[in-house]
């Protein structure tokens, strides 16, 4: 099975990443973002696991990683990853505020 990211996805990765190398350290920054890439190749192979969001569009699911939730729509062929966010922050705001 596979994965793909939208625009908007790998943006979050990206803010994600910077937020924790500022915060943290870059070597937590990538132990974050290796967790949620681990979650994804999970979700790619069984795509059906997440719970329906219908509220935030057709067919989109939602499942943890650590602190962060994973946003995705399963296909055929895999899953595609639409958002990911930290599980702390209002995620109707965060939806809203997409670029």
């Amino acid at each position: 099975m596979r994965y793909r990211f939208t625009r908007a996805a790998r943006g979050d990765l990206k803010r994600i990443a910077n937020y924790w190398k500022k915060r943290a350290s870059a070597e937590t920054a990538h132990r974050l973002i290796a967790g949620i890439f681990e979650t994804i190749v999970m979700l790619a192979t069984q795509p059906r696991c997440g719970a329906r969001r219908d509220d935030r569009g057709p067919e989109i699911r939602v499942f943890p990683s650590k602190r962060f939730l994973i946003y995705y729509v399963p296909h055929r062929s895999g899953i595609q990853i639409v958002h990911i966010f930290d599980g702390s922050q209002d995620q109707s705001a965060a939806w809203r505020s997409e670029p």
